[in-house]
Parts: structure tokens; C-alpha cells; sequence
């Protein structure tokens, strides 16, 4: 289990920002082919094509929903970014009396 780090776009796109653009593009094709995900099918490499950061934060958020962070985390993890995850989940507020879990699903 993932922690219940927030879904919101802007926390994703906090994320997202950390990349640089070659990474930003190996991210979104790792996104278009992780096939279904929490019963979401992936989002289409043709309507990431064009998306920005932002964009894509409001898309991810959008297919995603609360399973959104989860996602965030398993592509990082499959560009060999997850150290991004790790330092954003540091800095993000933490739930009562818990601690963040660094775990794939």
C-alpha cells in the first residue's frame, strides 16, 4: 500500500516539475503503456503527445483519480527517478502519526 499522499493536480504537477524534458518524455510514454492500472486503462500515447506538465498533472488527476500518487510513483520508479518520490514525500505533510510507506502495490 502506497501512502495517501494527496491527488490533487497541483501535487502531481510538483512532481512532474522536478523532471527535465527527456525525462518528462520517457514519463509519459511509460505512463501510455502501463496498461490497466487500478481498473483505469492507460491514457493514449496520442493524447499525451501534445500535453504539457501541467496538463498532464489535470490528466492524470483526471483518469486516476485517487490512485493517481500510486501511478506517480511506479513510472517514476520504471525511469529511475523514484529518489524524485522519495524527496517529494519527505517534504509533503504527513498523516497523523504515520509515516510514508515507500512500497509498490
Amino acid at each position: 500500500m502506497v501512502s495517501k499522499m494527496s491527488s490533487d493536480p497541483e501535487v502531481l504537477l510538483g512532481i512532474l516539475d522536478q523532471l527535465l524534458e527527456d525525462d518528462f518524455k520517457r514519463f509519459k510514454f511509460h505512463l501510455s503503456n502501463i496498461g490497466v492500472f487500478e481498473g483505469c486503462r492507460a491514457i493514449p500515447a496520442g493524447q499525451l503527445e501534445t500535453l504539457d506538465k501541467p496538463d498532464t498533472a489535470r490528466r492524470i488527476h483526471q483518469t486516476y483519480s485517487n490512485h493517481a500518487p500510486e501511478l506517480m510513483k511506479l513510472v517514476l520508479e520504471k525511469i529511475g527517478k523514484k529518489h524524485i518520490w522519495d524527496e517529494h514525500t519527505k517534504k509533503a505533510p504527513q498523516p497523523e502519526g504515520k509515516h510514508w510507506k515507500h512500497k509498490l502495490v
